[in-house]
């Protein structure tokens, strides 16, 4: 008797009726199978709460609790947070104090600053040498 529909149907009916133990009769088990229907309902639904009071406690084993997974999965995230934010100030340094520590970002701006450096410095060198060489050549040459 779950279907509202066919409780208006049966209702009307009654109200139609002209026979008043007839209807008094009537009426008496349409509430009799709404109650019956009422106390399957209940116990489903006692059965349902039963079954996710079980997921969400871990039916005794506290390790197969949702709870349990949350609280796991909240530790795991703090864990992830914090070196997440060790990755940060290594990457772009340490904003918060006066730190020496240099961001590696600013590391390798340096060394291809230096890098180029080096690389003139070559040059100037091979240049350098070069120059001597000619010079002496020159020197043996024109003696």
């Amino acid at each position: 008797m779950k279907n509202k529909e066919s409780i208006k149907k049966r209702i009307d009916m009654i109200k139609q009726e002209s026979d008043l133990t007839k209807s008094i009769c009537l009426l008496s088990d349409l509430t009799y199978e709404i109650g019956i229907d009422a106390c399957s309902e209940r116990e489903e639904i006692v059965s349902d709460i039963k079954m996710l009071k079980g997921l969400l406690t871990g039916n005794g084993v506290k390790d197969g609790s949702i709870i349990k997974r949350v609280e796991d999965l909240e530790r795991a995230m703090k864990g992830i947070e914090t070196t997440l934010n060790k990755i940060d100030t290594f990457l772009r340094g340490d904003k918060s104090s006066d730190s020496i520590e240099k961001s590696l970002y600013a590391r390798v701006v340096e060394s291809e600053r230096i890098a180029k450096n080096v690389v003139k410095l070559s040059w100037t060198v091979i240049g350098l040498l070069v120059t001597y060489f000619v010079t002496h050549l020159l020197g043996l040459l024109g003696a």
